[in-house]
């Protein structure tokens, strides 16, 4: 269906590849190019605090957030779904195809701001309430027709240097390959107790047990952690539902984990300390970012720790998936009253030797 405003709303699929690494060719004002100073990953398991932590860096004004674009945008491979490759060697053909798939990724982010809360923004041509307008709009039509919109590009400033924000789950086990892509990536992993993390799922119908796992286990067989705990097939085909959930969680953090050993540019954060310090916590992100520790991230932290208050707009529609308020002793500990004991025990049989698992052990 052809939409008589398509210029307003150019999907993000039509958008080519006209650009080198982080400098995006927009078809849409007259072939001008912008460019983006850095790219930082916010990455980590589902519901494991990654969209709490963006937006806490997307309260800079010189930041331009997306939220999960390899979820939704298809090229040459499905992201989330690639054969999760270490030796790159024997995958040369499918790194071509996951890099192009990166790539593309950072050519369309350029003005797809959908998540709320919605933050000042230097690069803005319009004033702050006009652009809050556009941007709550598109969210609207984005989530109701199932488009991938950009905002027009006449709300921002022409040549204006960004720090991109990109939000994934999907990318835990290609670490490695997204260094090799993007050789100035900077990524902030950040790790939730699994227990919490499976019972926090389970509240998710899109994230329940689906039957999938075993597919999405077999994707990542090149994992590390599968270099370092080599697991036989059988073992893992007679694990119940929620086994297999808890090996995908040590799969994906296990081996960020192990990869940030080796690369420097990978910073790990605890979920729970965020949630109890989050002050000094982001402090250390911002430094390892080399990026300003901002009046405008603090009152977000303020707000969204319940320090002071929010706009009720921003908390009426920061609920749910896309969540960003917290209450520090409430939701570190709120999973021990939801998780039966039977589960308890199940998740445990899996995660108890895992090397992440002391820093849950109070």
């Amino acid at each position: 269906m052809l939409l008589p405003w398509g210029h307003l709303f150019w999907p993000l699929t039509h958008t080519g590849l006209f650009s080198q690494f982080f400098c995006v060719f927009d078809p849409m004002n007259g072939g001008r190019e912008m460019e983006y100073k850095e790219l930082i990953l916010v990455c980590g398991f589902s519901r494991s605090g990654t969209t709490w932590l963006a937006k806490i860096l997307d309260a800079l004004p010189n930041v331009l957030f997306v939220s999960e674009p390899d979820k939704r945008i298809y090229s040459d491979l499905k992201f989330g779904k690639v054969s999760h490759c270490s030796n790159l060697e024997d995958n040369k053909n499918e790194y071509i195809l996951y890099k192009k798939a990166l790539q593309e990724v950072v050519d369309m982010v350029h003005c797809n701001l959908m998540t709320f809360p919605f933050f000042k923004k230097q690069y803005c041509n319009v004033p702050y309430t006009l652009y809050w307008i556009f941007a709550a709009i598109y969210k609207f039509f984005s989530s109701r027709l199932c488009l991938n919109l950009r905002l027009p590009p006449f709300l921002f400033k022409k040549n204006e240097k960004v720090n991109v924000v990109w939000k994934s789950v999907n990318q835990s086990s290609n670490l490695s390959c997204l260094k090799n892509a993007f050789h100035s990536i900077k990524i902030v992993y950040i790790v939730r107790n699994p227990y919490a993390t499976i019972t926090s799922m389970f509240q998710h119908k899109k994230m329940a047990m689906d039957g999938e796992d075993l597919r999405r286990i077999a994707e990542r067989q090149n994992s590390i952690f599968f270099q370092k705990n080599p697991i036989n097939k059988s073992d893992i085909l007679s694990m119940s539902d929620i086994q297999k959930r808890s090996l995908l969680w040590r799969i994906e953090c296990e081996s960020a984990y192990w990869e940030s050993h080796t690369n420097p540019s990978i910073h790990m954060v605890l979920y729970e300390d965020l949630v109890r310090n989050p002050w000094d916590v982001v402090k250390n992100i911002c430094s390892f970012l080399s990026c300003p520790f901002s009046p405008e991230i603090q009152k977000f932290l303020k707000q969204s720790t319940g320090e002071i208050k929010p706009p009720l707009i921003s908390r009426i529609l920061s609920t749910g998936y896309f969540g960003v308020y917290r209450k520090q002793n409430v939701d570190v500990t709120k999973w021990k009253k939801k998780l039966s004991r039977e589960y308890y025990n199940q998740i445990n049989e899996i995660v108890k030797d895992s090397p992440l698992i002391h820093n849950w052990e109070d």
